[in-house]
């Protein structure tokens, strides 16, 4: 069995994220989901956000029962172990 390391981030009022990056709405996404960009400098990732139901229209592999996260620079097929559920 594949480990999992976990990790938590404190999101702030006024976006700031573990007092280093930066939170803001994905306003230029051409994603059928919404998605939040964390922003580093010149660097980041998005956090894709889907519902209940909904699946990923570029393949989907998670449990779509649930409320769940996927983070990336690129949110295509991930693997079902690459998507964080709320507990």
């Amino acid at each position: 069995m594949r480990d999992r390391i976990t990790r938590e981030d404190l999101i702030c009022v006024g976006g700031k994220v573990n007092n280093t990056k930066f939170l803001s709405p994905n306003s230029h996404s051409s994603s059928q989901f919404p998605t939040l960009n964390v922003r580093s400098g010149n660097t980041g990732y998005l956090i894709a956000l889907l519902k209940i139901g909904f699946t990923n229209p570029y393949g989907d592999l998670s449990d779509s029962s649930k409320a769940r996260l996927a983070l990336g620079q690129n949110i295509g097929n991930l693997p079902a172990d690459q998507y964080y559920y709320r507990q």
